[in-house]
């Protein structure tokens, strides 16, 4: 699905029910700017498989092979058969973390429906680079926490 808008830097992704939850790490932790979750129907979706086709080969997460004359690089194969362009709303911001870090994944307890996030915070990430621990908040590295959400019922 190519979602509109397009979160940035996802991490996680659960799917539940025909809806896609994505998380990104669309903040800022440097200024404490929070992480979202993002939320999409795929209820619609048109994918029937894996079907024989072709794709680009990706050189990175973020560009694509080129071979020595400058085109672009594909294989054939196995491909995801169909696709779509979906919408993606904005779910929840991560506002609650104890302090703005990377959301880093997320899951749906299958035993009780709670909503279950991975946060990391403490040390200042770059380009999806880790600078090292906030010194002067006197963190000594990276601290891992779980956040669960009790669902409404």
């Amino acid at each position: 699905m190519q979602c509109r808008p397009t979160p940035y830097w996802c991490q996680g992704i659960f799917i539940a029910d025909g809806k896609i939850l994505f998380t990104s790490d669309d903040g800022e932790s440097t200024f404490h700017i929070a992480d979202n979750i993002y939320i999409a129907d795929i209820s619609e979706l048109p994918y029937t498989g894996l079907v024989d086709g072709t794709e680009v080969v990706k050189d990175t997460p973020f560009s694509v092979q080129l071979d020595k004359k400058g085109n672009v690089v594909k294989r054939t194969g196995k491909i995801a058969g169909g696709a779509k362009a979906g919408y993606v709303k904005l779910f929840r911001e991560m506002t609650d973390f104890k302090r703005a870090g990377e959301i880093e994944g997320l899951a749906i307890d299958p035993t009780n429906d709670d909503l279950v996030v991975l946060n990391n915070r403490g040390t200042q990430i770059i380009l999806g680079m880790s600078q090292g621990p906030f010194k002067e908040e006197g963190y000594t590295g990276e601290v891992h926490e779980l956040y669960i959400y009790e669902k409404v019922k």
